[in-house]
């Protein structure tokens, strides 16, 4: 039997974000999120093979695109029900989607992102985070990386005091969820 690997091992974790990032300077891909660990590449090409005639159109589909995203912190109260005021779990998770729900994303500071970034994108889409705070992922051309760091100044400058993170570009990760 094959040694097992430790996906989370720093050295593992260190040596994936170096593949990645090489291969994003020249190429947009998928990302597998919640990844697997395999031992070969007929182990790689096994556990990919029922993905891969939907990946290969989202490539297509998206050639010289990459994601970028954008977190943020909304609101100043807690962002889980405190657990010792309900009776199952099915009415805290009731509790948590309904507290969600209930912290939205600053109005201004959403329409700053729109028509500073997202104007920018070819698609977008908002998410709540599980911890509380918002993202939104978007597909942008390649090419426009440098437009998006000086937009992103600009909006910072414009919300000094709203916490953001801009951050990519990312492989296709959200819109490589797409059917």
């Amino acid at each position: 039997m094959p040694p097992s690997i430790d996906a989370a091992d720093r050295d593992s974790l260190l040596r994936a974000a170096a593949a990645r990032r090489g291969l994003l300077q020249n190429e947009t891909f998928v990302a597998i999120r919640y990844g697997v660990a395999v031992r070969s590449e007929t182990e790689a090409a096994a556990t990919c093979s029922i993905h891969t005639a939907r990946w290969q159109q989202l490539l297509e589909r998206h050639r010289g695109m990459v994601e970028m995203t954008l977190k943020t912190v909304v609101g100043s109260g807690p962002a889980r029900p405190p657990i010792e005021h309900v009776a199952s779990g099915r009415e805290y998770l009731t509790a948590l989607r309904r507290l969600r729900r209930e912290r939205e994303v600053d109005p201004a500071f959403r329409t700053g992102v729109s028509e500073l970034l997202l104007g920018l994108a070819e698609d977008h889409r908002w998410r709540p985070r599980d911890d509380g705070s918002w993202e939104v992922a978007f597909l942008i051309a390649r090419n426009r990386l440098g437009e998006i760091v000086a937009k992103g100044a600009e909006l910072k400058a414009s919300f000094p005091s709203i916490p953001f993170l801009l951050s990519g570009p990312w492989p296709l990760e959200v819109f490589g969820d797409e059917a």
